[in-house]
């Protein structure tokens, strides 16, 4: 039976150190035999030539490679569960974003019992609400009620009935039902249980101003650090450092466009906290994508180089 050279040669380090068995070593004899080839490499194992030994300084630019591979992957990684969860978190702002109830859909109406407990019975769909208590003037308390929902709280169905407005311990003398919108046209907040205090009329509730001073000062941090950022290119620490300072005011304002969160709102609490939270994702898809970008431009300059 003809055994191919492949075979003899996988076998020749077994023999040379004489751990093959003997049917192999037939094999292999009788293959020398006849082939020169193989006669030679065996020679060659015999001959125990030095294997050769790598100095540290050949291996290092393997090394990198390794790290640059790794460094890739866990960048892609990165940038694909960012770039996800601001697509998940975008729908998650839109599904719960307040959507503030009229007085006229709310359907509110206000009883006592006989414990002296005042509660507002609603027979729209309100889900969720604030009770804010303050005191006129003459020391008469006044509770103000702001009511909404949300997509998601539809999609569940939930909804909130009833709630408890004044105990007998905390009698109140003035309720009022503010609807928050930005479409009202005069008065915004009706009286629907007491008498109204403000004796020359209604009162209107405005919306709060502050989240148009975050997106102005963010927008003058993005004009004077992006200037800076072009005038300072040829030092490249400094150059990466205000790279890195850019995208944290450019991110808040792309956050205010991409969740869609107006700075005038009667919900400014809410509004701020998503738009930090989208901010942070965007910062972070904006700094690895960079990276990313860089990485292949360099890429592509080498191919072109080596070509």
């Amino acid at each position: 039976m003809k055994i191919s050279c492949n075979i003899i040669q996988d076998l020749l380090p077994l023999y040379a150190q004489e751990i093959s068995s003997k049917e192999s070593e037939q094999l292999v004899e009788e293959h020398i035999s006849k082939c020169a080839k193989c006669k030679q490499e065996l020679e060659r194992l015999k001959g125990n030539e030095p294997v050769p030994v790598f100095k540290s300084e050949e291996l290092m630019p393997l090394k990198m490679m390794k790290k640059n591979i790794k460094a890739r992957k866990r960048r892609a990684v990165m940038l694909g569960a960012m770039i996800s969860f601001l697509i998940m978190f975008t729908i998650f702002s839109y599904l719960t974003k307040p959507i503030y109830i009229s007085y006229e859909e709310s359907g509110i109406k206000i009883e006592r019992n006989e414990k002296n407990e005042i509660y507002a019975n609603f027979t729209g769909d309100i889900t969720a609400y604030t009770i804010n208590q303050t005191s006129s003037e003459n020391g008469k308390r006044i509770v103000e009620i702001k009511a909404w929902t949300s997509i998601w709280d539809k999609i569940l169905g939930e909804s909130t009935p009833s709630i408890l407005v004044a105990s007998s311990e905390t009698p109140v003398n003035t309720v009022y039902y503010c609807y928050c919108s930005e479409d009202t046209q005069g008065d915004n907040m009706k009286v629907v249980y007491g008498e109204n205090p403000n004796e020359s009329g209604g009162i209107v509730i405005l919306p709060r101003l502050v989240l148009v001073y975050y997106f102005n000062l963010a927008c003058i941090l993005t004009i004077v650090v992006g200037i800076i950022w072009l005038c300072i290119r040829k030092n490249k620490m400094m150059y990466r450092i205000c790279k890195y300072l850019f995208f944290v005011p450019a991110s808040y304002i792309m956050s205010v466009f991409v969740l869609q969160n107006t700075p005038v709102t009667f919900s400014a609490g809410h509004d701020f906290i998503m738009n930090l939270i989208g901010a942070t994702a965007i910062y972070g898809i904006c700094i690895l994508g960079l990276d990313s970008y860089k990485q292949y431009k360099e890429d592509k300059s080498n191919i072109v180089t080596n070509s």
